[in-house]
């Protein structure tokens, strides 16, 4: 496969000819800027997640502390209506049992609460670093932008620039040159 060869038979056509490279390039940072963006909907959403995600923990943390100090109330006016003989030994029991398993339930409970606020706490710093990528991003983005107007500006500038000589300069006496060539003919 042969490459394309760069016009070296005249300035003015390799002005013009770059000028419109120059544009023709220019136009992949406006791609990368578009799949950039798409790139950063998803950390934004991802971002999203991450803080449902420690929100979600950190009510579950509330509910079951309210939970726990309802259990401890409880607890304790138990305790002292067990003190008091005129209570009943079976519903004493009964009670006690049900505190038991209350108390079971949310010792699990609060291990899950635990776990989940270890992962609030990593879904915090998640979102921190999302945040820090998506500024990134942005910057980049923003980057691309100049680039691509740069490009595109002196693209264009060089293209005019390059056929306005080429044509005045050159074209334009060969033209002539070949109709008079014709007329002689």
């Amino acid at each position: 496969m042969e490459l394309p060869k760069v016009p070296t038979d005249n300035l003015y056509k390799f002005i013009a000819l770059s000028g419109v490279v120059f544009m023709v390039t220019s136009a992949f940072p406006v791609y990368w800027q578009a799949k950039l963006k798409f790139e950063l909907i998803q950390v934004q959403g991802e971002k999203w997640k991450a803080t449902k995600k420690k929100n979600w923990a950190c009510a579950d943390t509330d509910y079951l502390r309210t939970k726990t100090n309802k259990l401890k109330e409880e607890t304790s006016k138990w305790k002292a209506a067990r003190d008091l003989e005129a209570a009943e030994p079976q519903l004493i029991e009964k009670k006690r049992l049900e505190i038991r398993t209350e108390a079971h339930e949310i010792r699990a409970g609060i291990t899950e609460t635990e776990r989940l606020y270890r992962d609030s706490e990593i879904a915090a710093i998640e979102v921190k670093t999302k945040e820090k990528e998506i500024a990134q991003r942005l910057e980049v983005i923003r980057l691309l932008k100049y680039v691509a107007a740069g490009g595109l500006s002196s693209g264009a500038i060089l293209s005019v620039f390059g056929f306005f000589l080429w044509y005045h300069k050159l074209q334009k006496y060969q033209d002539k040159i070949v109709k008079k060539q014709a007329e002689d003919n």
